[in-house]
């Protein structure tokens, strides 16, 4: 009786013989493979990494065809095997045996630069960039991987630069920048196989990310620590083209990244830096397009804690991002379009209700995921009013009106029939791995009734949340437009409120103005009134003092007059008694005479 197979050499027929398919056959296997109740198991996850040439070939051919799906089922099969120890070491072993592997992988990065303006392909571009992240950390594969990778990867953030000059999709930046980080990090060989750092300067001046700047910081700052290695006149990014160039970082600012400590504190250091950074963006930039950022003394979400700690958030154009704490870069990320209301409260409260509960924060521990959740964020009174005051309240309007338009065109599309193209590639399924003859001789029909089973299912679930989240939307529109409403009267009250006060303002300052006009003239002819006056006044005191003597010396003749009179007086009256005494002693005389 001949031996039993072994059960990988099973799954190696198996494997290949999937990844030999067309694509559009591929798709159905790959994802009922990875949707299956029972997960993979170790031999499994070898088989796909002793296979990891021919998986990164079919995943170039998908992208050269626009296979998506396909090929975003590839590097999930692929990312699920390289988090197996035991698959890893076989993954190792094919890298080092054939260099053909690893071009591949710079090969996909150069091929998925020219599609980022499709949504679907910036999707697969993130989940290919969360695939390397074990290749690129690994000790053994790191400086082969990056000898091939690390160009493409600077390519393909030059090209989202290009692709989203706005900074609309804050995860591709990130990941890229981030297995960066990780080829460089113990690396001095790495950090100069680049021929220029210079995207990485630009996105550092250029995003509104405060995650993403704190990323490119310590990029520049591990890449600027001098290799014993390379000559100091040799790095290339000591070069002043290439980073305090024309267009590159103010001297200031190079300094300081070359300057930061390589310890406990840098994290610190990089925050402090990354101000700077906003401060420098914020003198050359219009203030609706610069990131606006506040310091966050408390963030609570479902009426638990988050951060207890004063640390940072900062607003951009599109999502606002808010650090749990100011000893780590830990932080949630939440895009305006996943914010229902937005409400301020006099405790210095920005409360914002959200539709849905954002993966950082369910990442979070003893964090609930809570439908309609509210996140509030408590900043300082003089934030919360530059937060009033800015153009933030613009950045929430328009991304729900966009949010708004799109769940309007959703709704007018036909819904997915179970016919489609996706659903009828499923029909035909070839079987991964087989466990027996019994289960290979399995009837054609059965497993046609249980794909439909799920397929109905699935649709069924599929408009169920559809429903739910129409109902959802429309309510949100509703009072969205209630708000909207309440928003435009208070502004119309502010308004006038603010045309009132300007127009005092200004009635004041032309009464002002024609005072101050009208003071100097007033002054002059003051000056010139007094100037007449002074003769007068001159002879006036002249005057006064001639009246004065002419009355002391009519006072002096009337006195003299007054005694003048007395004496006259005294002598007439004298006079009059002695002639009436001789009268009478005449009289007197007759009379004795005539007696």
């Amino acid at each position: 009786m001949a031996p039993k197979k072994k059960e990988p050499q099973r799954h190696d027929q198996t494997i290949a013989s999937v990844l030999k398919l067309p694509l559009d056959a591929q798709r159905g296997n790959l994802q009922a493979l990875l949707v299956r109740p029972t997960p993979l198991s170790g031999g499994e996850l070898s088989q796909v990494a002793r296979h990891v040439s021919l998986l990164l070939l079919r995943a170039m051919d998908a992208i050269t065809q626009g296979e998506h799906e396909t090929f975003g089922f590839l590097i999930e099969l692929l990312s699920r095997s390289l988090l197996s120890s035991e698959a890893m070491e076989h993954a190792i072993s094919n890298f080092v045996e054939s260099c053909d592997v690893p071009s591949k992988l710079g090969d996909i990065a150069t091929l998925l630069s020219k599609l980022l303006l499709r949504s679907e392909w910036r999707d697969q571009a993130s989940r290919y960039l969360l695939m390397l992240e074990p290749l690129c950390t690994s000790p053994h594969l790191k400086e082969l991987v990056a000898s091939y990778v690390m160009e493409p990867l600077l390519a393909l953030l030059q090209k989202n630069s290009e692709f989203d000059p706005d900074g609309e999709d804050y995860r591709l930046p990130r990941e890229v920048t981030a297995r960066l980080i990780d080829l460089v990090r113990s690396s001095s060989k790495n950090k100069t196989l680049p021929k220029s750092w210079r995207v990485i300067v630009t996105q550092l001046l250029q995003s509104n990310d405060m995650f993403h700047q704190l990323q490119c910081v310590e990029l520049l700052f591990r890449i600027t620590r001098q290799p014993k290695v390379v000559p100091a006149a040799d790095h290339p990014l000591l070069r002043a083209k290439d980073f305090t160039g024309a267009g590159g970082l103010p001297t200031v600012l190079a300094e300081r990244i070359r300057d930061m400590p390589a310890d406990s504190k840098m994290l610190s250091a990089a925050r402090e830096t990354c101000q700077h950074v906003r401060a420098y963006q914020s003198s050359r930039r219009a203030q609706n397009r610069a990131q606006q950022a506040f310091r966050s003394l408390r963030l609570t979400y479902a009426g638990h804690t988050i951060s207890a700690a004063a640390s940072e958030v900062s607003f951009g154009p599109h999502y606002f991002v808010a650090m749990i704490s100011a000893e780590t870069a830990e932080n949630v990320t939440i895009t305006y379009s996943d914010v229902a209301s937005v409400r301020t409260g006099r405790d210095g409260s920005l409360t914002l209700r959200l539709l849905r509960t954002p993966e950082d924060i369910l990442a979070l521990p003893d964090i609930p995921s809570v439908e309609g959740g509210q996140l509030i964020i408590f900043l300082p009174p003089s934030d919360l009013q530059l937060f009033k005051d800015g153009p933030i309240i613009s950045w929430f309007k328009l991304a729900r009106e966009k949010a708004s338009v799109s769940a309007k065109r959703d709704r007018e599309e036909p819904a997915p029939t179970l016919n489609s193209s996706g659903a009828g590639q499923l029909l035909e399924p070839v079987v991964l791995f087989p466990q027996d003859q019994r289960q290979e001789a399995r009837p054609q029909g059965a497993v046609i009734r249980t794909v439909l089973e799920k397929q109905l299912k699935q649709f069924l679930d599929d408009q169920r949340d559809t429903r739910q989240s129409f109902v959802t939307t429309i309510i949100e529109e509703d009072l969205s437009g209630v708000q909207e409403k309440l928003s435009k009267i208070r502004s119309q009250f502010q308004h006038k409120i603010a045309d009132a006060a300007a127009m005092i303002c200004e009635r004041v300052e032309t009464v002002t103005q024609q005072i101050e006009a009208a003071l100097p003239e007033l002054t002059h002819r003051v000056e010139l009134d007094s100037a007449a006056i002074e003769p007068f006044k001159a002879s006036l005191a002249e005057s006064n003092s001639i009246a004065a003597f002419a009355n002391s010396q009519l006072c002096e003749c009337i006195d003299h007059s007054r005694h003048s009179d007395k004496e006259f007086l005294r002598d007439i009256n004298s006079d009059f008694q002695r002639r009436v005494a001789s009268l009478h002693d005449r009289l007197m005389m007759e009379s004795i005479r005539s007696l």
